[in-house]
C-alpha cells in the first residue's frame, strides 16, 4: 500500500503534463493591431528533494531541484517571475530578466534549485505551490508591445527522503 501511494505521489510530481496552464488575454486589439488571444502552456513541472552540499555556503542544506518546461501559444511572452514556496516553512522568489519575449511554440526549460534553511527531519513529505506570472506582446516595428498578463499556479506533494 504504502510502494503503491509512493509511485502514485512520485508519478504526479514527475509525469509532463502538457496542459493549459496560463489565463490568455482573450481578444487584444488597439490601434494597428490585429486581435491576438495569447496562451502559456506548461509542458512539464518536477520539483525533487535531496540534502545536497550547497556551494554558496559550503553546508549541507536542503535542496529541491526544480525544471518548469513551458511555452506560448497564440503570441510571444515571457515569463516575468517564479516563486517556489514549501508551504508551510520557506519559500523562494525568482525575477527572471529577460532580452526579448520568447517565440510562439518555442519550448523553453527554466532550471534551479531553491536551497532551503530547514533540513526537514521527521517529515514524511512536503507541500511545494509553484507560482508563474508574465506578459504577453506583439512585435511592432522589431520592438515588443504589452498586451496583457498570466498568472499560473500548481501546487505538488514531494517525498522527503530520509525525514
Amino acid at each position: 500500500m504504502q510502494r503503491t501511494l509512493l509511485i502514485l505521489i512520485v508519478a504526479t510530481v514527475f509525469l509532463p503534463s502538457c496542459r493549459d496552464a496560463g489565463n490568455p488575454t482573450g481578444a487584444v486589439s488597439g490601434p494597428g493591431l490585429p486581435a491576438l488571444s495569447g496562451k502559456f502552456v506548461v509542458d512539464s513541472f518536477a520539483v525533487d528533494y535531496g540534502l545536497r552540499r550547497n556551494p554558496n555556503t559550503d553546508s549541507i542544506n536542503a535542496a529541491f531541484p526544480f525544471t518548469l518546461r513551458y511555452h506560448f501559444e497564440g503570441c510571444p511572452g515571457s515569463v516575468d517571475e517564479i516563486s517556489l514556496v514549501v508551504v508551510g516553512f520557506e519559500g523562494i522568489f525568482i525575477n527572471i530578466d529577460y532580452a526579448s519575449p520568447d517565440s510562439v511554440n518555442r519550448p523553453i526549460t527554466f532550471s534551479s534549485v531553491f536551497w532551503a534553511r530547514d533540513l526537514y527531519q521527521g517529515v514524511d513529505s512536503v507541500v511545494i505551490e509553484c507560482y508563474a506570472s508574465g506578459s504577453y506582446w506583439t512585435l511592432t516595428d522589431d520592438r515588443p508591445n504589452f498586451l496583457g498578463s498570466f498568472d499560473w499556479y500548481t501546487q505538488v506533494t514531494v517525498p522527503i527522503r530520509g525525514g
